[in-house]
């Protein structure tokens, strides 16, 4: 399994908003959230693509707790592009699209 969560549980300042999620998402799988404003959507992503750390519970990429991998190794296998994002002016769909690439490549070749 990719990602999973185990028991999740995470939110802001100590409150928690999103309370023992278990979830797995399989290789080439499609997830939908779905639910109302407030219910927690946006903050299940950001636990499971390390934005937010968990105030319980594990999230497990490839088998390994994500908050024990580098930046790099996570972004090798996790992408995510938030809904709303400020990009630079001027920056055409290829450029970021290659964006996604630096992961991928030495660092002399960004």
């Amino acid at each position: 399994m990719p990602l999973e969560s185990r028991n999740l549980s995470g939110g802001y300042d100590q409150r928690p908003i999103v309370q023992a999620v278990n979830l797995a998402v399989e290789p080439g799988e499609w997830l939908c959230l779905v639910g109302a404003n407030g219910s927690g959507k946006s903050t299940l992503l950001r636990l499971l693509s390390r934005v937010l750390k968990p105030q319980g519970g594990a999230v497990l990429l490839a088998g390994r707790e994500i908050h024990s991998l580098s930046p790099t190794q996570v972004a090798r296998q996790l992408a995510l592009l938030p809904q709303q994002q400020t990009l630079p002016e001027g920056l055409t769909v290829q450029q970021l699209v290659s964006l996604g690439r630096s992961p991928h490549q030495p660092w002399w070749q960004w």
